[in-house]
């Protein structure tokens, strides 16, 4: 069994266990920094931190989904999507309020090296990814479930809903994950009629993108309290 199937029978037994419930309404980043801390503390994750001597890190962050997902004709390239929206928010939110100490891996290099170098993509351990892409760190997110529609309603009304796992890899380790978790997304209800599915699709994953990030870069609060202890 190769590293991917590996990773999705882990997976999938994962995200039948742990399921974290995603943010309240609102995909704006600025409507996410002004809640109060107990929203947005996430009980899960890995801050990504530049190591001791070091000024910044690198990280790639990969996204994918199994083919029911890819082969529906309104989830085309949201892998893709996803993966580029996680990696600008997380150099977004490091920017708060000081200097981005984050550098994201180019996801151009990224899908580069799943189709130029199918044999590591496939049979590589992570770590050996990271050093590959020049990552100190990997953000891997496997989507397992993704809806645009409200499931009672059909395609009257948009409501977003997601559930995916993410593993936190670095570029030094054994290939074992540094954190797993589980992640659940629920959408408010919007018409059809004001917010065609097409639009309402890059809002949804702008939301769910700032969702994830959220768990890996230091947010406001944070940053603001270790400041007042130096």
């Amino acid at each position: 069994m190769n590293r991917k199937a590996l990773t999705w029978l882990r997976r999938g037994v994962l995200t039948g266990f742990l399921t974290i419930f995603g943010f309240g309404c609102g995909p704006s980043l600025l409507w996410f920094l002004n809640r109060g801390d107990e929203y947005k503390d996430p009980a899960v994750g890995y801050k990504f931190a530049p190591t001791e001597g070091k000024k910044t890190v690198t990280v790639a962050v990969m996204v994918s989904a199994p083919n029911h997902i890819l082969t529906n004709p309104t989830m085309q390239g949201v892998d893709r999507d996803l993966e580029s929206k996680i990696g600008s928010k997380i150099s977004e939110l490091s920017k708060i309020p000081k200097d981005s100490v984050i550098t994201i891996v180019d996801p151009s290099k990224v899908d580069r090296m799943r189709q130029e170098n199918p044999q590591l993509w496939n049979t590589a351990s992570m770590s050996e990814i990271a050093k590959s892409l020049g990552a100190d760190y990997v953000l891997d997110v496997t989507l397992s479930s993704l809806s645009f529609y409200d499931q009672q309603t059909g395609r009257e009304i948009c409501r977003g809903n997601a559930t995916l796992s993410v593993s936190v890899y670095d570029a030094v380790g054994n290939g074992k994950p540094l954190t797993q978790y589980g992640h659940s997304s629920d959408a408010p209800l919007r018409d059809t009629s004001s917010l065609p599915v097409h639009l309402y699709r890059n809002t949804y994953l702008d939301r769910l993108a700032t969702e994830i990030a959220f768990k890996h870069v230091k947010h406001k609060a944070e940053q603001e309290r270790e400041l007042t202890k130096q």
